[in-house]
């Protein structure tokens, strides 16, 4: 039996994610405890959203009481902001066995030169406090090994594992006053690195081609206000819906025509094999994580980072059935990453990556 530190930024990320491994966990023998910031952590530390807070100074001195006060023989670290802090926080001898389980690397061959850098650095910098790294995509696994990310084994898995949302059978269209529109849906938090700003600057053209085209966006975020001030100032109101949280996502996922995500670096995109595990068609940014799930005209379609042009000719081209992807193709794919298919391996690395 061993007394294991399970870290994340936020509770949410726990709930959302983890919840099933710290039980299995558990129901090995091993105590678990949970460092997070929101209510129902064993250890609630005030992680700051911005990567370079100082406000993050105060969270890893929290961090540092709890380790002193506490022997944990290992630590499990997800999300990039807490995985950082809670390293730094670390001594350098005679500490519990760290692992890193990345969610995905905030750098890519996709981001900028400086950014890239400055991340990759910060990495590197707490790689000495890293026994082990566990991946969910091929470029993170090449990164984590080309730079020497850990002192150990790099270990590749297909995620935490997604789990079908069951529908209400609701009519969800009447409910949103869509019934006669083509629906495009994206998923995720209202930010930067999601980029819906792309998403949104493009609708004026796809209504010229797509009159009944309409952008539905769920989630919450900063970017809320700035996004409504551009839908505005576009004359988007009757084209663009910024939904917030939802606990009906399986329901407008199956309203939904296209799925579409412009999002500029991910690392296992829950929210495309969500859509995918209804079957439906999606159009994507060609960034790791979605290259991992989505082989250009395989699975879906993949445009380049940025590309107004190759984005509008592809939802076009879906909306006039030139070009299609079978459902149930689309499903076999979702299935490879479903939690009943990967459950069992990724917790084995997780078992192993820990030296359980």
């Amino acid at each position: 039996m061993k007394k294991i530190l399970y870290v994340a930024s936020t509770m949410s990320h726990i709930e959302n994610f983890h919840r099933d491994y710290i039980n299995a966990l558990r129901e090995m023998g091993h105590k678990v405890y949970v460092m997070a910031n929101g209510q129902g952590a064993d250890y609630n530390v005030p992680f700051e959203k911005s990567f370079f807070s100082e406000k993050n100074k105060f969270a890893r001195k929290e961090i540092k009481k709890i380790l002193k006060a506490e022997q944990f023989d290992c630590i499990l670290l997800n999300t990039t902001l807490a995985a950082f802090h809670t390293r730094l926080a670390l001594k350098n001898s005679a500490r519990p066995r760290v692992v890193n389980l990345v969610h995905g690397y905030l750098f890519s061959s996709d981001t900028g030169f400086v950014k890239t850098k400055i991340l990759r650095f910060c990495e590197k910098f707490v790689a000495k406090k890293t026994d082990s790294v566990i991946v969910m995509n091929r470029e993170d696994a090449e990164y984590a090994e080309k730079y020497k990310l850990t002192k150990g084994k790099v270990y590749f898995t297909r995620g935490m594992g997604v789990k079908f949302r069951p529908l209400t059978g609701s009519n969800i269209r009447k409910r949103l006053n869509l019934e006669d529109k083509f629906i495009l849906t994206f998923v995720g938090e209202l930010s930067g690195r999601k980029n819906q700003r792309f998403l949104i600057m493009q609708m004026p053209e796809i209504l010229k081609s797509i009159p009944n085209a309409h952008l539905c966006l769920v989630g919450e975020g900063d970017k809320r206000e700035e996004y409504t001030e551009l839908i505005n100032s576009l004359s988007l109101s009757n084209s663009v819906t910024l939904l917030g949280n939802r606990q009906d996502v399986s329901d407008i996922l199956s309203a939904t025509d296209l799925y579409v995500s412009s999002s500029i670096i991910e690392g296992m995109p829950f929210n495309v094999l969500e859509a995918m595990s209804l079957g439906l068609v999606s159009v994507l940014s060609d960034i790791k994580g979605h290259r991992d799930i989505c082989a250009d005209n395989e699975y879906g379609f993949l445009f380049k980072y940025g590309s107004a042009e190759q984005f509008v000719d592809l939802v076009k081209k879906v909306y006039k059935k030139e070009i299609g992807i079978d459902p149930c193709k689309i499903k076999s794919r979702y299935k490879e990453y479903s939690f009943e298919e990967v459950f069992e391996s990724t917790l084995a690395a997780v078992t192993e990556a820990l030296d359980l």
